[in-house]
């Protein structure tokens, strides 16, 4: 009888973490295998094998990069095992469990309420609504794949540089939203924070350094305020 699955989580926004059974995985093996694993994640159709070998390793020969390819599978089933289905000519993110990834959790959790909500303008969101945002803004330990540089593949660092400004995206629409939701139930320490946070990612934005001098005011933090 075939020895049951572990489960897995995965930590892709900021360093990654892998863990299997609640135990950190602390040997990840190469970079290429990992972000083979991400392509696969964020592009869960059936992917040719020469395809992937030929992107992961441009500069390589395709022999070459067969075999790096194998190599990389061979490692990915021992971090993450039962996420990859693989046949002689196709790869395919198609897990056979329920893995933990931060990826969904995020965009689960950063949804916004339903467009036939009754309580979805910002002066009428829920706690609800902006906790469930928040959790999902700590989901975001940093950048998509964090650390990773790739120099020898230009269609696979396009792609990495793409994902990053995806979710760098993503957080600043959040951070954006919690502002205007926290200000409209007049909860300014937490829109203060939140505009801090924001001015972290997009110093530039004129806009959000007026809106957190208000809400410094608003606090009784002049001083602060006028720094």
């Amino acid at each position: 009888m075939a020895a049951a699955l572990p489960r897995v989580s995965l930590r892709l926004l900021g360093p990654v973490q892998i863990e299997q059974n609640g135990d950190p995985v602390e040997k990840l093996g190469s970079q290429k295998s990992l972000i083979l694993l991400a392509y696969l994640i964020r592009h869960p159709h059936e992917h040719s094998r020469v395809k992937l070998a030929t992107m992961l390793w441009s500069d390589q020969p395709q022999s070459t990069a067969r075999r790096n390819l194998r190599w990389a599978l061979n490692n990915l089933s021992k971090l993450a095992p039962g996420l990859i289905d693989a046949t002689r000519q196709t790869l395919h993110f198609a897990p056979n469990h329920s893995p933990s990834l931060d990826l969904d959790e995020f965009e689960t959790l950063a949804s916004p309420p339903s467009a036939t909500d009754s309580y979805s303008t910002e002066s009428h969101l829920s706690d609800g609504h902006l906790a469930k945002w928040a959790q999902a803004l700590a989901r975001y330990r940093g950048d998509f794949l964090e650390g990773f540089a790739i120099d020898d593949a230009p269609d696979l660092e396009l792609w990495l540089l793409q994902e990053r400004e995806y979710w760098r995206r993503r957080v600043v629409t959040l951070l954006e939203r919690l502002i205007a939701g926290h200000t409209a139930q007049h909860q300014y320490y937490h829109a203060e924070r939140f505009a801090t946070q924001l001015l972290m990612h997009e110093p530039w934005r004129e806009e959000t350094h007026q809106q957190l001098m208000w809400l410094l005011m608003a606090t009784d933090q002049r001083g602060a305020a006028l720094a």
